[in-house]
């Protein structure tokens, strides 16, 4: 991509997704070597003119990203400008470049398929946590897997049979979606047929709800699960004692060798590691403070950026493991971890209920674990007749585990309870010769009590393998069926996969020889993401997890029900202080949600204001952007809509018995009677017993002409203020 620009200083024009993308597969070094000195992103406003710079663009072919490489190419800051899409762009998209290039700037346009995030060589992922709404598809979620998996299928060179999970209707759509992208773009997937086709097979997390709650012993899946890594990135600033250029480290297979060596290694045999390393690393410091001739200097002159480079490593490696040893120990995760096995792989009712007690008095277990515990037996032992899963919720109350955390055993049998479930996850329905296969396939394989559990995927993988995978259960799209066993499969897990699961399809890549398995997913989850996807899917405390559209649509419909004058039929657009569409949280390339935006502001802020108006409203707006007087027009008393404050139409006040913690949870309730003396109004779903007084008072309130949605940071709150066009953006007090 870059050396069809040629020689020559270039300038690398990313936007938020293909930043990750690049920096996921590429050293900075290592493009600087390609004579890219300067790194850009695409909506970045005010950067400099350097005409003497080819500007290289990889940009993902949305809406968004097209509007702004337009109003780049109308006054081009770079000499000339080589376009490289992602994934497939379209017609209209092309034609808009086209036009916007009247300088003539454009060199080259290309479609470069790498829509995903590659993990590992047989792991990719797309990043989008939360895609399941009511237990379906989130309709952008959908669209972005179908794009995601489409580009895997390009890059490999491959045009696959596609098999489902007959259960998930989730997967039945994306399989169904992606033969029909497939079907609409048969030229590019023409490639070499071979003797047995590759295989697409789409799963539904909600079949193993147990893989993503258990503690994990290998290094990759440990950091991930008590430190957390996203795109290869893991932030160590929480760590006691953490040197500043430690806050932040890379652990990629790639360009570490120790880490490629040792990432699917157990926690063990990383210790071992760990100290032959810091052995290596002595000796070879001390073979170099012995510089007694010219020859030795020059020898350290030449082997100084390895000797850094170790240097590094060693720091960073040493770093990691002291702070996972650290947290294994502060919180009592080897009798955690014995605890969450036994549930995942044994059937003893009495003894796991007597070991989530003991555990659950042990004041070294945090809140997370308690849940890990107490879901794996409401998971495991659902229909038991003895079941006590309320016993145990008492025993988190005693303990101060809060509710939001209680709901979520509620929430996870909705999930991925027995009634949603087609697997026989726990091997409750299996005759006494499968029992008896499973238990010593299992006991040859077990290493450690920690490394009990095995994820269902080796266990559907296997079957596929060997021509044993039930046409009942995984379905087939269209008339393609496989009749040979496959020999390049890949797997996406809708709903998220795991490193247990990454570290399951290595094995068998490494004891299956012809054959080459490669696993993706909507993202890579540790526990406390599944947990949240789980909240999310299930509808609790949907509300905090509001998207834009949904936040939206709730305003505009409730305050269309309480005021007549109120035009809710039209098209409504949610905004930014600086009236860009709410599409993604500021300064991330997460979607928005409210509660996604409150944890990115509230550092900074205690209130943030939203605004919505009508779609043509907006459009009008902008056309007269030229007008450099209606743009900087300030506000003034006309503008503002007086509310006396004994006017109870505009106002639903709460008074708050007692000082009771303030939930996350939206909602947006409508106010107590309505006045048709006004075509603006404010809808408050919970406000500050001092505001509600202050009111009482007498106090007038100026209302900005927008619906603002003020999110309060430190009170873990939200007002919703529902009024007309937003001509100005200013914070009013």
């Amino acid at each position: 991509m870059i050396e069809d620009s040629g020689q020559g200083m270039k300038v690398l024009l990313m936007d938020k997704e293909t930043t990750g993308v690049v920096s996921m597969v590429y050293t900075q070094s290592e493009v600087l070597q390609k004579e890219v000195y300067l790194f850009e992103r695409v909506d970045t406003s005010g950067r400099e003119t350097m005409k003497h710079l080819k500007a290289i663009c990889f940009l993902r072919p949305t809406r968004e990203n097209v509007e702004h490489l337009c109003s780049e190419l109308k006054n081009p800051k770079y000499g000339v400008y080589y376009l490289y899409f992602s994934n497939f762009i379209g017609k209209p998209s092309i034609r808009a470049i086209a036009e916007a290039d009247d300088h003539e700037v454009v060199r080259e346009v290309q479609e470069f398929y790498s829509d995903f995030y590659a993990v590992s060589p047989h792991v990719f992922s797309l990043n989008l946590p939360n895609c399941l709404r009511g237990g379906t598809w989130d309709g952008d979620a959908l669209d972005r897997s179908c794009q995601g998996i489409v580009a895997v299928l390009l890059a490999l060179k491959k045009c696959p049979v596609i098999r489902y999970q007959n259960s998930s209707e989730m997967a039945k759509r994306l399989a169904e979606n992606i033969r029909h992208k497939i079907n609409d773009e048969a030229t590019l997937f023409d490639f070499r047929r071979t003797d047995v086709p590759p295989l697409l097979l789409i799963l539904d997390r909600r079949d193993d709800p147990v893989t993503p709650l258990l503690n994990q012993w290998t290094y990759q899946a440990m950091v991930h699960e008590l430190i957390g890594c996203r795109n290869n990135r893991v932030d160590l600033s929480r760590c006691p004692g953490i040197t500043k250029e430690l806050q932040e480290v890379v652990l990629s297979a790639e360009h570490d060798e120790f880490y490629q060596r040792n990432m699917y290694l157990n926690f063990g045999e990383i210790g071992q590691n760990i100290k032959t390393l810091m052995t290596d690393f002595q000796q070879n410091v001390k073979s170099n403070q012995r510089l007694e001739s010219i020859a030795d200097m020059k020898a350290f002159v030449e082997n100084y950026p390895q000797f850094k480079k170790m240097s590094g490593t060693v720091s960073k490696h040493v770093t990691i493991v002291g702070e996972l040893s650290r947290l294994v120990t502060e919180k009592s995760l080897l009798d955690v971890s014995e605890v969450e096995q036994d549930l995942a792989c044994q059937n003893d009712h009495s003894s796991a209920l007597q070991n989530i007690r003991r555990q659950l008095a042990n004041e070294n277990v945090s809140e997370l674990d308690m849940i890990r515990m107490v879901s794996l037996y409401a998971l495991r032992y659902e229909k038991h007749s003895s079941n006590d899963v309320g016993g145990l919720l008492n025993l988190l109350s005693r303990r101060g585990v809060s509710e939001h955390y209680k709901k979520l055993i509620t929430a996870l049998i909705q999930y991925g309870g027995r009634n949603v479930r087609s697997s026989d996850l726990f091997g409750q329905n299996k005759t006494p010769l499968s029992l008896t296969r499973r238990f010593f396939k299992g006991l040859k394989g077990v290493e450690n009590i920690y490394t009990q559990h095995t994820p269902l995927l080796s266990e559907t993988l296997d079957s596929l393998v060997k021509g044993k995978l039930k046409e009942t259960h995984f379905s087939y799209v269209g008339s393609s069926v496989l009749r040979d066993r496959p020999q390049e499969i890949i797997v996406f897990m809708v709903g998220g996969a795991t490193y247990e699961e990454a570290i399951a399809v290595y094995n068998l890549n490494k004891s299956l020889p012809g054959v080459k398995i490669v696993l993706g997913g909507t993202t890579i989850h540790n526990c406390k993401s599944f947990l949240e996807e789980v909240i999310h899917s299930t509808g609790q405390g949907a509300a905090s997890r509001a998207r834009a559209s949904s936040v939206c649509r709730e305003a505009v419909k409730k305050h269309s029900d309480h005021d007549q004058f109120f035009c809710g039929e039209e098209q409504y657009i949610l905004l930014y202080p600086d009236q860009k569409a709410v599409v993604k949280v500021p300064g991330s390339d997460e979607n928005f949600t409210v509660a996604k935006y409150k944890q990115e502001l509230a550092k900074a802020y205690s209130k943030v204001d939203l605004f919505i108006c009508k779609e043509a409203d907006l459009k009008k707006e902008r056309e007269t952007d030229d007008m450099p007087d209606q743009r900087e027009e300030k506000p003034c008393k006309d503008n503002l809509v007086d509310i006396p404050s004994d006017d109870d139409s505009m106002f639903d006040y709460s008074v708050f018995a007692s000082p009771e913690p303030f939930t996350d949870d939206f909602q947006i309730s409508p106010p107590a009677s309505r006045s048709t003396s006004s075509q603006h109004g404010r809808v408050t779903c919970t406000i500050t017993q001092q505001e509600n007084l202050a009111a009482k008072d007498g106090q007038k309130q100026n209302v900005l002409l927008a619906m603002t949605i003020s999110l309060l940071m430190k009170l873990q709150c939200m007002q919703i203020y529902v009024q007309k066009m937003p001509t100005n953006f200013h914070f009013w007090g």
